[in-house]
């Protein structure tokens, strides 16, 4: 049975070289990425020297985009290839670990009734109209620290 880097490496004599670069990049992620950043973001594609990643929210994708530079170096070092752009797009991760991480490290806290008169007064003075926004709104004020 061959091993993946023997089929890249075969690939890599062919046409596609896209495709063989993007494999490439796919298959030493968790190294380019880093073990928190691979987990909240994956290569979607590669063409022409522009790298598609999606991510799972504009947060983190504003903070991969800041940080391309050092994402082409990270490449260029344990790919040998060479990323001319880097494009962002939003989309679900399936990676049940991430999720599982999240789910262990958060601990529910009690909500006084204090810091619940605090989130309530706060979205009425808000005047937010859009009443999912304002619903998020009021779960993250419950979620602040006193």
């Amino acid at each position: 049975m061959k091993e993946i880097i023997d089929i890249l490496n075969e690939y890599s004599n062919k046409r596609n070289t896209n495709l063989y670069s993007y494999l490439k990049i796919a298959n030493k992620w968790n190294i380019i990425m880093g073990d928190v950043l691979s987990k909240i973001c994956y290569p979607s594609f590669f063409r022409n020297g522009i790298l598609t990643v999606n991510v799972i929210d504009s947060v983190w994708a504003n903070e991969i985009v800041m940080n391309k530079i050092k994402i082409f170096n990270n490449i260029k070092n344990e790919t040998n290839i060479v990323v001319y752009n880097l494009v962002t797009r939003i989309d679900d991760i399936n990676n049940n670990n991430f999720e599982n991480n999240n789910k262990k490290n958060y601990i529910k806290k009690t909500i006084t009734e204090e810091h619940k008169k605090w989130a309530d007064k706060t979205i009425k003075e808000s005047n937010i109209e859009d009443e999912k926004m304002r619903e998020k709104f009021y779960n993250i004020l419950l979620e602040a620290e006193d």
